[in-house]
């Protein structure tokens, strides 16, 4: 095996470049929220600095497993889409500035063809008599599988290739807020002028998007992958990355952290960060300092490698919940249950299962 990083080897523990887990803070986006808004998160929703999670996971958890675990952790009930997308100077770094050429290389290694397809729902199994929790717990927890065809990489290059063949040449638009600005200065008519004709080789998926409407984004994250090889302390250059894509077919990881977007509508955002990496070290583990676990924290992480359970550590603020209008609508629905004691709003959130108690983190999984 290549390896063109060179991690801290960690005393006599093996392979010190394959975590066997890790160590996420998972962190919900709270975007213009006011002070009296966080006031409110903090006396009705016990948030202390910030509604988030710190969890320790199998190295090995398909991001699709992953997406169950924050529904699970922050208070939602799969009842809306979702997706994992890098930043955007990490994806622009892997795509060199969003070429189409490089998107089409990685789509089916490091993303999904952007299209909306029953496939993608191929797990969606709840029947009557389960419990949420525990039907989503069993989604998160070992062993992992995933069928979604659609995301195999056979299958996405053959959209591409059909998607290179149908545009092989196209014509760009304006953008909107091209367009907009030009008929403020102008007054001309507000409808998408054509800047040319570009080439597929050389154009971007924004030009691309002028033309086609498409289903999703072009930069979902395929979720068959596992965090090992999306996330890492220690991510690999992304030249490396990208040739190895191309040869090989195969993910490495390019960065420490990652973005959850659950459901549109209220735009939930949660900002993930790989914290810790631990690492087999004989009978026990060490985590990235090379510290050996031990006792309850060794027991821990054999419950989370050998059993493929994640733990929750740490819990800051209740579970939010689902069709409340995103964190504003939130803390609305807090001011309504604790001050106004209106009781569409308690049964609304008690039929999501929220309670308004405070949760230990171990028992949040």
């Amino acid at each position: 095996m290549f390896y063109p990083h060179s991690p801290v080897r960690i005393h006599s523990c093996d392979s010190p470049y394959s975590p066997k887990a890790m160590k996420l803070n998972l962190t919900l986006d709270m975007p213009y929220v006011g002070d009296e808004e966080i006031e409110t998160l903090k006396a009705y929703g016990k948030m202390k600095d910030h509604i988030m999670r710190t969890v320790i996971v199998p190295s090995e958890m398909p991001l699709h497993a992953l997406h169950y675990l924050i529904n699970q952790a922050f208070g939602w009930r799969n009842s809306h889409l979702h997706s994992f997308v890098l930043s955007e100077d990490i994806r622009k770094a892997l795509t060199d500035g969003d070429k189409l050429s490089r998107w089409a290389e990685l789509c089916g290694v490091y993303f999904r063809f952007p299209e909306e397809t029953d496939d993608l729902f191929w797990d969606d199994d709840f029947k009557d008599g389960e419990t949420v929790k525990l039907w989503m717990k069993s989604k998160y927890t070992g062993p992992y599988y995933n069928g979604a065809q659609s995301e195999n990489y056979v299958y996405c290059q053959q959209k591409v290739a059909d998607l290179k063949n149908k545009y092989s040449e196209f014509d760009v638009r304006e953008t909107f807020w091209e367009m907009m600005e030009r008929h403020k200065k102008t007054g001309e008519d507000d409808r998408p002028r054509s800047k040319g004709v570009r080439r597929f080789e050389e154009g971007t998926v924004e030009e691309l998007g002028t033309t086609i409407n498409f289903e999703n984004s072009f930069f979902e994250l395929i979720e068959r992958n596992s965090l090992l090889s999306v996330i890492s302390l220690s991510p690999y250059e992304y030249e490396t990355a990208k040739s190895l894509a191309k040869r090989f077919s195969i993910a490495l990881p390019v960065t420490g952290t990652l973005e959850y977007m659950y459901d549109y509508g209220d735009s939930w955002h949660v900002y993930i960060e790989c914290t810790d990496e631990y690492f087999a070290c004989g009978d026990s583990y060490a985590n990235k300092n090379g510290e050996i676990l031990e006792g309850d924290d060794l027991l821990r992480m054999r419950r989370v490698v050998e059993r493929q359970k994640p733990v929750c550590v740490y819990a800051d603020g209740l579970p939010v919940m689902d069709d409340v209008g995103g964190i504003h609508g939130y803390a609305d629905t807090l001011r309504e249950i604790n001050e106004e004691k209106d009781r569409d709003s308690m049964g609304w959130a008690r039929s999501l299962g929220w309670t308004g108690r405070v949760v230990k983190p171990e028992n949040i999984l």
